[in-house]
């Protein structure tokens, strides 16, 4: 095969498996190029480091990909990257996030903030409340992890099955709501409309 049919065939593997899109299975494709160019350079020259597994190399060599893509990679796209199960593909993801999580950190924040869709819920006797959807298990896991970092678990209610979180709705004058502080944006109330001046 030439090197162009190995490349549209990874992308249609991308696409078929994974559910990527066209134009981000080739900028996928790229990063992991780039990063195992860069991480044979790194072999030769004594630069990179060497892991102890299978697991952390393949972690090393995510971490690589995911910053050179400059988004976070979905557990689909890791098992046709690697080859892999979907547990083989989560235990890659988690010792990514545990290696280098200082540096994914923002970009995992952004993704999650992207995939939020957010509507009201609740009702007037139990509380009216925000109800936070995502995409995707990592964009619903990071928002799950950054709650438990700010130690405020006991303020939501988790629909892990659809990805979904419940927020209350602050009254004003409270500290930060929680849904602002993780920087989810929520709809706007709609502009009452104005009554006509009687003549």
């Amino acid at each position: 095969m030439d090197n162009q049919r190995n490349l549209d065939e990874a992308a249609s593997l991308l696409g078929t498996l994974a559910g990527t899109t066209t134009d981000r299975a080739k900028r996928l494709i790229d990063a992991v190029s780039t990063a195992g160019s860069e991480q044979a350079l790194d072999t030769i020259t004594g630069a990179g480091s060497v892991p102890s597994n299978l697991t952390n190399s393949r972690a090393e060599f995510l971490h690589a990909v995911t910053m050179n893509f400059g988004d976070t990679i979905s557990d689909d796209e890791v098992e046709v990257v690697f080859r892999c199960t979907k547990t083989a593909a989560k235990s890659i993801i988690s010792t990514m996030n545990a290696t280098f999580a200082s540096s994914i950190r923002e970009l995992q924040l952004a993704k999650m903030r992207s995939e939020a869709m957010c509507s009201r819920s609740g009702d007037a006797t139990n509380g009216l409340t925000w109800t936070v959807c995502f995409n995707s298990e990592v964009g619903f896991e990071t928002a799950v992890d950054e709650i438990e970092r700010l130690k405020r678990r006991t303020e939501i209610k988790v629909d892990v099955g659809n990805f979904c979180i419940e927020f209350p709705i602050e009254p004003h004058g409270s500290e930060m709501a929680l849904i602002d502080a993780l920087g989810i944006s929520v709809p706007q109330s709609p502009a009452r409309p104005k009554k006509p001046r009687k003549q």
